[in-house]
């Protein structure tokens, strides 16, 4: 079903019998709200009810939208359902942070989000040979259309042939003036702002954004982190997405639950958090990051001594 909430165009899928709050799904900047076609049917499955939404000035090559006049038209959409849950994707993961700052919501999901101020940017090959190929259109604040190809290079091709079309196709030109604005990251996101739980879901495939940028917003607002080893940028549309439906799923149904059974999962509570918020309070010195591994310390690998910790939090849980 379409409807308008605020000024936003929105398909609403309603469960025959719901067992939640709707979640909120705003999609990433340069796609329509049909990249969650797939999603809010394993929701509906759940009996949680969905709205995506459209950003402002989607399917218009010519709109520039601000920062602050899509955050600000979330905001009142969201308002307008209360009590509901927010997820947003890719670059529209920073307006998720915003909203759940500004509104009362039920929970929050994040799935491979661009970082906000505060939260470093891990450089991915597919990162930059996004900026040198849109750089100069990004610079104007020119619309950008990536090519089906490139496309591919962002997780397509992780996606069953049939599906791949259909992604491209809920795709549209991206305001560079927004983009330009994300990539600028205005907003210092205020963890003690964001009253609900969190969910932060990062993919080890993903060329784009790196997990451990995932990792990293995770522990800046203490939330759940679920890393998927087999998902890439855009998990939508992969047959292996299943696990992150049902994750997301369950988190919307008891955000509070921090049950650690996967070792992909962790829950905080195991260790102090973001390196950053640990400089804002001045007490860097001895404090040990959520993976067990001392600031600064130079050795194993974070990724290596990340999995470890992980494992050894399975086999507790187990």
């Amino acid at each position: 079903m379409e409807v308008e909430i605020g000024s936003l165009r929105a398909t609403v899928v309603q469960p025959s019998k719901e067992t939640a709050p709707p979640l909120f799904l705003i999609p990433g900047v340069g796609f329509t709200r049909a990249v969650y076609a797939p999603l809010q049917a394993a929701l509906a499955k759940d009996g949680i009810p969905s709205l995506a939404v459209d950003l402002p000035g989607t399917g218009d090559p010519h709109a520039a939208p601000s920062f602050e006049r899509v955050a600000d038209a979330l905001t009142r959409a969201v308002e307008a359902v209360p009590s509901c849950g927010v997820l947003a994707h890719s670059l529209s993961g920073p307006f998720g942070q915003l909203v759940a700052q500004r509104a009362h919501l039920h929970a929050l999901v994040l799935v491979n989000s661009f970082p906000s101020d505060g939260v470093s940017l891990v450089p991915t090959r597919g990162a930059l040979g996004f900026a040198r190929r849109h750089g100069l259109a990004l610079l104007r604040g020119h619309a950008i259309r990536p090519s089906y190809d490139e496309m591919l290079a962002f997780g397509l091709d992780r996606a069953p042939e049939a599906a791949r079309r259909a992604a491209f196709d809920a795709m549209v030109p991206m305001p560079g003036r927004l983009v330009q604005q994300i990539l600028r990251r205005p907003l210092r996101p205020d963890s003690g702002a964001v009253r609900c739980h969190t969910l932060v879901c990062t993919a080890r495939q993903d060329t784009l954004v790196h997990w451990q940028v995932g990792r990293r917003i995770g522990e800046w607002f203490n939330a759940i982190i679920w890393r998927y080893d087999d998902l890439g940028h855009l998990p939508f549309f992969q047959d292996e997405a299943a696990r992150l439906y049902r994750n997301i799923g369950e988190f919307v149904l008891k955000p509070h639950s921090r049950k650690v059974t996967e070792a992909e999962a962790w829950a905080p509570g195991e260790g102090r958090g973001l390196e950053a918020r640990e400089v804002d309070r001045g007490d860097v010195g001895g404090a040990r990051s959520a993976y067990g591994q001392r600031l600064g310390r130079q050795g194993a690998s974070n990724t290596d001594q990340w999995d470890q910790n992980l494992a050894r939090l399975a086999e507790k849980s187990g």
